[in-house]
């Protein structure tokens, strides 16, 4: 398990739409108070009160730094020690987050933020369940004739692929601040200060899709796309990648094309070309899949399935 992956997997499982607003305010934070961290990193030897909050956390979810005297429970203190760095790596190996070095820093934190409102929406799906008496004021969902009940389907489903594009941005930005911390320190705070920025929008558009509003939801992961878009949150690395990618892609067509040529010619000497047909047609498949990766900004991908476009290019001439 990787954290793209657990990340993406908060909106999927969610059910329930505008009562969780309604139950919110009543619903303890099941996982205690909800530490606030700034991004910076906490190691060994940093002395921090959002510190107290993390050892807290980690005492009360399975990670306990010890049965007895500092850094246990109710005993939790203010310093980044080695039973909390123990403590964190094995949260980290749990959570998928690597280097698992017990560095609790920008990727740790936005983990933290993931499981916390995970926590909050088993907690009010459970207080949903047992159907707490509850005085709720409905309003009726307005019908407008000729839209079928397909259109808030559909809507939920536009608001879920935004937020989990704006969370792929967001996982992307941070190996890139990782890429940079030894390169460039400052350019690598400058991101981390926009991509902190980001989490926060990502959820308010959070709440509101909980809040049942899919149409807001989704405007509001598009702002915070064209946001992020236009911030420099891609290192220099990214546009080689990108650049290499679009390269090959662009080799590939013309391998292709020609390629073409020659069985269009072997078939007109009468040579049996069907074989080799197979093969270039399996080509631009994976040509078109890899532009979708080149799309979907998956340069590895993308060279990956240019790779393949090759082999079946040569393949297809072999048959000839």
């Amino acid at each position: 398990m990787n954290v793209s992956v657990s990340l993406r997997n908060i909106v999927a499982p969610i059910s329930f739409v505008a009562l969780a607003l309604v139950f919110a305010p009543l619903v303890s934070n099941a996982q205690g108070e909800e530490c606030v961290f700034d991004g910076s990193l906490l190691e060994v030897g940093v002395v921090d009160e959002s510190i107290r909050c993390l050892q807290q956390y980690l005492n009360t979810n399975g990670y306990q730094l010890t049965s007895e005297g500092p850094g246990s429970p109710g005993n939790e203190t203010n310093k980044y020690g080695g039973l909390t760095r123990d403590a964190v790596i094995k949260w980290q190996q749990d959570k998928g987050i690597t280097p698992a070095m017990g560095i609790f820093g920008p990727k740790s934190q936005a983990m933290y933020k993931a499981e916390v409102l995970k926590a909050q929406v088993a907690s009010l799906e459970a207080q949903k369940s047992q159907q707490l008496p509850v005085a709720i004021v409905t309003t009726p969902t307005p019908q407008v004739a000729g839209v079928s009940t397909d259109a808030k389907s559909k809507a939920q489903k536009e608001a879920e692929s935004q937020i989990k594009n704006v969370m792929k941005m967001i996982l992307d930005a941070y190996d890139q601040i990782d890429d940079l911390r030894d390169e460039d320190p400052d350019e690598s705070e400058d991101l981390t200060e926009e991509v902190r920025d980001s989490v926060n929008n990502l959820f308010v558009a959070l709440k509101i899709y909980f809040a049942g509003d899919y149409v807001m939801a989704t405007e509001e992961a598009n702002d915070l796309i064209e946001d992020m878009s236009g911030k420099s949150v891609k290192s220099g690395k990214s546009d080689e990648d990108a650049d290499a990618a679009a390269d090959a892609i662009e080799d590939a067509e013309g391998e292709l094309n020609d390629a073409w040529e020659e069985i269009y010619e072997a078939e007109e000497d009468g040579k049996r070309t069907r074989e080799a047909e197979k093969y270039l047609n399996k080509a631009e498949n994976l040509i078109n899949e890899a532009r979708d990766a080149f799309e979907d900004e998956d340069y590895d991908e993308a060279m990956e399935l240019i790779d393949e476009v090759f082999g079946a290019i040569d393949d297809a001439l072999d048959e000839l």
